[in-house]
């Protein structure tokens, strides 16, 4: 199912306690490649996504934002400017606008420990994870999606455009189920064209995860856990032009090149809805404005 409506009627889902502990790696994988979920409770192939939500103006006092649901996981995003720049840029060179990316985790969001601090498991398995190490993991995990959300964006805004500007980009993490730096770019990317900035061309972006042999596009965070390798790609998909290219783990030729045709199939249905969704937008600013 797709939408370019949004609603966050059920917005923080319980994460499950992890029942596969004593599997092995493959017998973990065969499992989550045969019970894949859409996020609403139907299954899914191996190369569909999830439930897709996409909304532009939630946020009355931003200058353009926008909300994207991937499943459970789900992205707010303002965006501010362009503005003067403060005393804070006095050192950089200001010929061109600076765009500055900030993504935040929501202070009460659930992250997977087994994710993100590596096997701790958690206090329901009789275990703790120390409050300081978690902190620090969601430090790390908030600078590198930060800088990888600016060097997916930068190439589609023309800073030179906004000479001594700063356009922020500010990223508030809801929920996190996986694939979520995709689900940034693609809500940064729609907030940027809510706030009538202008671009060389939207940025779309897909994730795709390798378990053994089989590759699934869109992973939840359960996957990405059990994945062998994972790739995220963004392109501008008029200009033909990638952006990032993000791989952790180790891939072979014909992989490799599966993962990227999938990711790059990926990006242009998620530009398609994208596409949709400012259309939508505009119709209802139209028919708002109508006496």
């Amino acid at each position: 199912a797709r939408s370019t409506a949004a609603t966050l009627s059920n917005c923080y889902l319980p994460l499950k306690v992890s029942s596969d502990s004593h599997k092995s790696l493959e017998e973990r994988q065969a499992h989550l490649i045969s019970t894949r979920s859409n996020g609403d409770g139907a299954s899914r192939g191996q190369l569909a996504l999830r439930r897709l939500c996409l909304e532009t103006s939630i946020l009355s006092t931003a200058s353009g934002s926008a909300l994207v649901e991937l499943g459970h996981t789900k992205v707010l995003c303002r965006v501010e400017g362009p503005i003067t720049a403060t005393d804070s840029f006095s050192n950089t060179n200001m010929d061109e606008g600076v765009l500055k990316c900030v993504v935040n985790y929501a202070p009460i969001v659930g992250i997977n420990p087994q994710s993100s601090v590596g096997n701790s498991a958690t206090t329901l398995d009789s275990q703790q994870v120390s409050m300081g190490r978690l902190n620090s993991v969601t430090l790390k995990l908030e600078s590198d999606l930060s800088s990888n959300l600016h060097a997916a964006l930068l190439p589609s805004v023309p800073l030179h455009q906004f000479p001594k500007c700063v356009l922020t980009v500010s990223i508030t993490i809801l929920q996190d189920d996986g694939s979520t730096l995709s689900a940034c770019i693609v809500a940064a990317s729609l907030a940027l064209a809510d706030a009538n900035v202008e671009l060389y061309d939207m940025v779309t972006s897909c994730t795709v995860a390798v378990l053994g042999s089989t590759i699934l596009a869109d992973p939840t965070e359960d996957e990405l856990a059990a994945a062998d390798a994972t790739v995220v790609l963004a392109i501008m998909p008029s200009w033909k032009d990638v952006t990032l290219w993000s791989q952790s783990g180790k891939l072979s030729g014909d992989i490799a090149s599966q993962a990227v045709d999938l990711s790059r199939d990926g990006c242009r249905t998620f530009q398609r809805f994208m596409r949709q969704c400012l259309v939508d937008s505009c119709e209802r600013c139209f028919t708002k404005a109508k006496p």
